[in-house]
């Protein structure tokens, strides 16, 4: 539990949680929040703001609760209930460049 207190936690969670909104609002987008329809393309004037606020920042608020459920189980460091996630700290360096990218020499 004590991973729920560290950087690479909370980048996790948070990319996980963006993630999540950014699919959610296309759902929104395609499942109806769009009123009307203007030459049959959505339109910022005709869009239902408040459902598609609504539910991009519930997903996203329910994605960082599940992460912070998620912090005794999997990997200590990661947002994941997966024991397959690995924390960035834990990749082997040799094997990755200064930006973690994976090296073309391993």
């Amino acid at each position: 539990m004590a991973g729920l207190f560290t950087r690479a936690f909370w980048e996790d969670a948070v990319e996980r949680a963006a993630k999540t909104a950014a699919q959610t609002g296309v759902l929104v987008l395609t499942g109806g929040a769009v009123e009307k329809l203007t030459d049959g393309a959505v339109n910022v004037l005709t869009l239902d703001w408040a459902t598609f606020v609504g539910a991009t920042a519930g997903g996203a608020l329910l994605s960082l609760l599940f992460s912070v459920a998620s912090a005794g189980v999997g990997n200590e460091g990661t947002a994941s209930l997966s024991r397959a996630v690995r924390p960035v700290q834990q990749l082997n360096t040799s094997e990755h460049d200064e930006g973690g990218h994976p090296s073309d020499d391993g």
